[in-house]
């Protein structure tokens, strides 16, 4: 069974560079990863109606909500980082961006808005790992010609597969606790997201 901690990462004079096919299944693995991300945000300020009146919140809840997400990342992203270049960058994508889901599953349950505030704002201090972690690991996939091309089309999959998926975060809006089974929902795939990258995810090295 693959290991979650593979050690710090090898270089590419140790591994060798990744052959066409598995680069594609690294891409999607790690675009897999950033559509959690952006979709989670979208999803709780397009149905903060929902839960506004679901947990009976001012409308002021939702700025609150967004500032702590943004100001926790600015703190966790570098820890992040730090931890990618001591350990592993597989082992922080597997937490970090894939099995740190949970707690986006445990905000779908919050009764009131302290327990969605702190419950959210943990789920965005794992989110905060995706960008720069990724972004690092596609310019050691790829050199300097193709680098750029490779960056474009996972952004641009990203927001295709986004635009695709906001009328159907949409649909729930008629749905009881819509927003909860949104966060379940995207809990439980990012969860699955993680087992995925733990299982077929290769560090190209530095």
């Amino acid at each position: 069974m693959p290991e979650l901690i593979d050690g710090p990462a090898r270089t590419t004079k140790d591994i060798g560079p990744p052959g066409v096919h598995r680069r594609g299944r690294q891409l999607s693995l790690l675009g897999g990863a950033l559509l959690v991300d952006s979709t989670e945000a979208s999803l709780v300020s397009g149905l903060f109606p929902l839960i506004r009146q679901s947990l009976g919140i001012s409308l002021g809840a939702l700025g609150v909500l967004t500032a702590a997400s943004k100001i926790v990342g600015v703190f966790t992203g570098p820890f992040w980082v730090w931890a990618a270049q001591r350990w592993s960058r597989k082992g922080v994508l597997v937490l970090a961006t894939g099995l740190w889901g949970v707690w986006g599953v445990a905000a779908g349950f919050s009764q009131n808005f302290a327990q969605l505030l702190v419950l959210y704002t943990i789920l965005a201090a794992g989110y905060a790992a995706a960008h720069p972690v990724i972004t690092e690991i596609i310019g050691d996939l790829f050199d300097s010609s193709s680098r750029g091309r490779a960056v474009g089309f996972v952004y641009g999959a990203v927001a295709l597969v986004s635009s695709v998926i906001g009328p159907l975060k949409g649909q729930l809006a008629g749905v009881d606790d819509g927003w909860r089974w949104g966060l379940w929902g995207i809990g439980a795939f990012n969860i699955a997201l993680g087992c995925g990258i733990w299982l077929w995810f290769r560090d190209p090295g530095r």
